[in-house]
């Protein structure tokens, strides 16, 4: 159990990196099926253990593991906090059920089960950092990427409750499904991994004392546009003509 207290940054950068790898090996056998009798492998069950492994198993966990370095100042040897080591851990021994049960039975009880509660385990994630970014001091330049990627993190997961209620009520509309699923991805994406990116980037580049010039305008037209750029994911809408001049302006902004 000791591990489970005191879990070291390296042993966290370890496992992020062997995630890694599991996730290379299922998209070559993904390819490999094209071509190789493989009535074992179901193609679908194993894109959706791909997808969820590759968000939380690997770019999730290295992502809040690296927030969590820069934030406590932590050497590669040091143990990782005490609340946000079981969040690691939580996380990711969800990450390991979802890459199970989907490829065993694609979207399931315990592959839904695991999904949900990989979310609430973001939203504990959540809301625990901010409180330490607060404490900790952390410099305002990265803090306020740190922060924006959060609010990004738990605003994804609207999406899968949306769509969780779609599936749930029967309603078999392919565009409101996709509609859930790109809210979903966009935030992800243009969200939560790029603003927590940002972040690390701007603490690289403090620590190598280099000036960052107009870092506030990038940060809040950044914040600005990401939101209602979700609208570029679902164009099949029919949007008055001044919302497709605003998206088009918001996407040369970005």
């Amino acid at each position: 159990m000791r591990i489970l207290r005191q879990t070291s940054t390296r042993t966290w950068a370890t496992i992020g990196l062997i995630n890694l790898l599991i996730v290379a090996l299922m998209g070559v056998i993904m390819r490999l099926k094209f071509i190789l009798p493989m009535p074992f492998v179901q193609l679908k069950n194993l894109q959706h253990a791909h997808s969820h492994f590759a968000f939380k198993g690997w770019v999730s966990h290295l992502l809040m593991l690296l927030l969590v370095v820069i934030t406590f100042r932590l050497g590669k040897n040091d143990p990782i906090p005490h609340n946000q080591n079981r969040i690691l851990w939580a996380n990711l021994m969800c990450s390991y059920g979802m890459l199970f049960s989907f490829i065993y039975q694609g979207y399931g009880v315990i592959s839904i089960l695991c999904s949900t509660c990989s979310i609430l385990i973001s939203y504990c994630f959540a809301l625990t950092f901010w409180k330490d970014m607060r404490e900790q001091q952390l410099d305002n330049r990265i803090a306020r990427w740190f922060y924006m990627a959060l609010v990004f993190l738990l605003i994804s997961s609207v999406g899968t409750f949306y769509l969780a209620y779609i599936m749930g009520s029967h309603q078999l509309e392919v565009k409101r499904q996709l509609s859930a699923i790109y809210f979903y991805l966009h935030f992800q994406f243009n969200g939560w991994f790029f603003f927590a990116i940002m972040g690390l980037v701007s603490h690289l580049l403090s620590q190598l004392n280099i000036l960052q010039r107009a870092t506030d305008k990038l940060f809040y037209t950044l914040s600005i546009a990401t939101i209602p750029l979700y609208l570029l994911s679902i164009l099949w809408v029919k949007f008055h003509s001044v919302i497709y001049i605003l998206i088009t302006i918001l996407v040369f902004v970005q």
